[in-house]
């Protein structure tokens, strides 16, 4: 299918690797407050430099920024006559970000184009030459920590890097090695000596993390998301759906009213439901509002899955009070479509059941 991605050994999807990139951007935008140079800020540079991490952010000109800011912190370092090895996880994902395709779902660039997913897919290379740097800087902690006479936690760190290599436990060695930084990052004497437990190293974690890992809830057939055809929020939603369903086969679409509408719930079923969403499950439950919502992103899979935890966790009538307020609102932030199929690709359109009451 044109849609699905090129690597299906990698559970990364466009909008998650979005994600990754906008908090990218917030990382180098705080970097780039420690471009000093003779003891003072250049603030053109500095400002330059959040310009184009806002551009890096939402996708809009990302490559181009991308290289500003490689460019700025080559600028730097060479006009104050040093290299700062905190610098080195930002600009590995600055590259990073330069050697994966354009326009991933969640970018600017890939707006309204008919497949919401394209084909983009993450090179089986970033997940490896991530792998390999953090293996590299903590195998290097490890030996600093036994020079100091920390055996322990030196044997732990050194544990780790053999662990990688055994793809079952990966998912276990990379949430040992997260615990870690976060517990060791607050202490001063250790990040103050070898600095690799900067925010960039984290983001060069994230990116050793396989969204896989996090399978998502199956069902044995496709499930019914039921949507409103003259709302332009509805028919984004649909489409967020469509873009990080890896499998393709989590959903069929119909709108809210239509023939698929009234022949999968009795008259029972339909009275009092809302114009936004529903979902109807493999089961015969009718779920709405954020029931429907957590639902959706824990048939995604990866991060989405997580965000359906949470989700979950939030009281029922806090997050079911936050849909409406938006429901209520939804006409206004995006225009009507003219297509009540928010999608032009015609393989994607053989998901939806647009036919009219009988």
């Amino acid at each position: 299918m044109p849609d699905r991605p090129q690597n299906p050994t990698s559970g990364w999807t466009g909008g998650q690797y979005s994600v990754w990139r906008a908090g990218l951007a917030a990382v180098v935008a705080g970097a780039c407050v420690q471009w000093w140079v003779g003891g003072e800020l250049v603030w053109p540079v500095v400002i330059g430099g959040w310009c184009a991490a806002l551009c890096l952010a939402v996708g809009w000109f990302d490559r181009a920024a991308a290289l500003a800011l490689l460019a700025g912190m080559g600028w730097v370092c060479a006009v104050r006559g040093y290299f700062d090895a905190s610098d080195v996880p930002a600009a590995f994902c600055l590259c990073v970000h330069l050697a994966t395709p354009p326009s991933p779902y969640g970018a600017l660039s890939a707006r309204g184009r008919g497949a919401p997913a394209g084909r983009w897919a993450m090179p089986a290379a970033v997940g490896h030459a991530a792998w390999l740097l953090v293996v590299l800087l903590v195998a290097l902690f490890g030996v600093v920590l036994w020079q100091q006479g920390r055996v322990t936690l030196a044997v732990v760190l050194v544990a780790y890097v053999p662990a990688v290599l055994v793809a079952p436990l990966r998912p276990w060695a990379w949430c040992a090695v997260l615990v870690l930084m976060v517990c060791a990052a607050g202490y001063q004497g250790y990040a103050g000596r070898l600095r690799v437990l900067e925010l960039g190293l984290v983001w060069v974690h994230l990116l050793c993390a396989d969204p896989a890992w996090l399978k998502p809830k199956r069902a044995g057939q496709s499930e019914w998301l039921f949507y409103d055809g003259a709302c332009g929020l509805c028919h984004a939603a649909v489409r967020f759906v469509l873009a990080e369903d890896r499998a393709g086969d989590a959903f069929r679409f119909a709108p809210i009213g239509g023939g698929a509408f009234e022949r999968e719930l009795s008259e029972a079923q339909r009275a009092g439901l809302p114009d936004s969403v529903v979902v109807l499950t493999e089961a015969g439950a009718v779920l709405t509002r954020s029931r429907a919502v957590a639902h959706m992103l824990t048939r995604l899979g990866g991060l989405w899955r997580v965000c359906g935890w949470l989700l979950w966790w939030v009281p029922r009538p806090l997050r079911d009070g936050g849909y409406v307020l938006l429901a209520k609102v939804r006409r206004r932030l995006l225009k009507a479509p003219a297509d009540p199929c928010p999608v032009g690709d015609a393989e994607l359109r053989e998901r939806f059941d647009l036919r009219g009451k009988e």
